[in-house]
């Protein structure tokens, strides 16, 4: 029987949750740009190692985004 493995990039794993909130991220240059997914909870779902922008993630209403490993990375700071 094999192990089961978590998937990581980085210190960006499956299945980690974070609430995105553009201001804290990108700072408030960007307050009237924001994504769809403006406050809410995103789950890491998958990664895309050859694309730029290699997190998948995934919004409550089931939706797939893809995001730089950077943006995650600091998202999961700033709420730890």
């Amino acid at each position: 029987m094999a192990k089961s493995q978590q998937l990581s990039i980085s210190s960006v794993s499956v299945d980690a949750k974070f609430m995105f909130r553009t201001a804290g991220l990108l700072g408030p240059d960007y307050a009237g740009k924001k994504p769809r997914y403006e406050g809410q909870m995103l789950t890491v779902i998958g990664f895309q190692p050859r694309l730029v922008n290699n997190v998948i993630v995934r919004d409550p209403e089931g939706r797939l985004s893809l995001m730089p490993s950077w943006m995650v990375e600091l998202a999961l700071k700033l709420q730890g």
